[in-house]
């Protein structure tokens, strides 16, 4: 994946100007390629340039479709990683609790993406130590994911993993 996410940088770059040039700097399809580009920087652990190109997007959108739109909630889910994987979970949450409520309104609450956004909180719950809420959600997201894609999906799977995980941390600590 590491040869990929260099070969993708360049494409996502050259793209990046064009729309830019071509629709204008405030244009969804900008604000897409930012959150794209945002992704790749975080895989590189490039944090500071994701965080830069998150933020840039997420004002694009708000300002194209308003607070409360899906596009919002897809570039704050993704800033919500970044904020988690720099271990800044605190700073993490409300980003994810307001993609999930954008997501359960608008998607349902049973939609596959509602099920990502429930489980990523999952985690971010767990890294400061409240397990009671880390397990209710992961059980959220498995119920939804073993009804919309089934036991043998690998997100199935990886909720899963999570959950049991979390079961055991928690057994471990009432000891």
């Amino acid at each position: 994946m590491p040869g990929s996410v260099k070969k993708v940088e360049p494409l996502l770059l050259r793209a990046l100007h064009i729309w830019e040039r071509t629709l204008g700097p405030d244009d969804p399809l900008v604000a897409y390629t930012l959150y794209n580009l945002a992704e790749i920087f975080r895989m590189q652990g490039r944090y500071d340039e994701a965080q830069r190109h998150y933020q840039h997007g997420l004002r694009i959108n708000e300002q194209c479709f308003g607070s409360e739109h899906t596009e919002v909630a897809l570039i704050l889910a993704g800033l919500a990683n970044l904020y988690r994987d720099q271990g800044k979970s605190v700073e993490a949450e409300p980003l994810y609790q307001r993609a999930l409520a954008i997501r359960e309104q608008h998607l349902g609450p049973l939609h596959p993406e509602t099920a990502q956004t429930l489980h990523d909180l999952a985690i971010c719950s767990q890294r400061q130590g409240k397990l009671d809420t880390a397990r209710s959600l992961a059980q959220r997201a498995l119920g939804i994911r073993l009804q919309a894609l089934g036991e043998a999906h690998p997100k199935t799977i990886e909720t899963q993993r999570l959950s049991t995980q979390l079961a055991q941390e928690q057994r471990q600590t009432e000891k």
